[in-house]
């Protein structure tokens, strides 16, 4: 199957099962059925660098669906950064539990969630960090082998830039980064 746009008077709306499909057909080397994935790295650059002028996959929500690498952390097999170029741009903090997906008609788990808020500013100096209104929800599979990639949804919350809103987290975030933790 090639990859082809989606067609015309139809709406990209992916379930998170969808996204798990479309994640494990790219990590099989299987074609997408629609080209409305990106492939960027998402800890290359600020989301707003990176997204500049293009357009959101997903109208509804405003949110790109982006395919990009995971890096672990030196010396770890498991731990995942989430640094931005070192942790000198910033830092996608995660702010949920991971949730798992199941597959529509049962009961088996097919991959997982994790949500996500973008911090801009030195990491590794406390007092620089900012929280931004750029959220991410980041989809894996289950399969260890394969979690080198993720799939994720990544937009600016439109409430919270609208009128300055934080969503009741940021009260928490903010005592994290003022008592000096360091994040990976």
């Amino acid at each position: 199957m090639a990859v082809r746009p989606v067609p015309l008077n139809s709406v990209y709306a992916p379930t998170n099962t969808d996204l798990i499909f479309i994640l494990t057909q790219k990590l099989q080397n299987k074609p997408i059925p629609f080209d409305q994935v990106l492939h960027l790295d998402l800890y290359s650059n600020h989301p707003s660098t990176l997204l500049h002028n293009i357009q959101p996959a997903i109208k509804q929500t405003q949110e790109h669906v982006i395919y990009t690498p995971r890096y672990r952390v030196k010396g770890s097999s498991t731990q995942i950064t989430r640094r931005v170029l070192g942790g000198k741009v910033g830092i996608w903090k995660q702010v949920s539990d991971f949730g798992y997906i199941c597959e529509i008609l049962g009961e088996n788990a097919i991959g997982r969630e994790m949500r996500f808020v973008f911090y801009e500013g030195d990491v590794d100096d406390v007092g620089v960090v900012r929280k931004t209104d750029w959220c991410m929800t980041e989809f894996i599979t289950l399969n260890e082998d394969e979690g080198g990639f993720a799939i994720c949804k990544v937009g600016e919350d439109a409430a919270r830039a609208a009128n300055g809103a934080d969503m009741g987290r940021e009260d928490e975030l903010d005592r994290m980064f003022s008592k000096g933790r360091k994040w990976g």
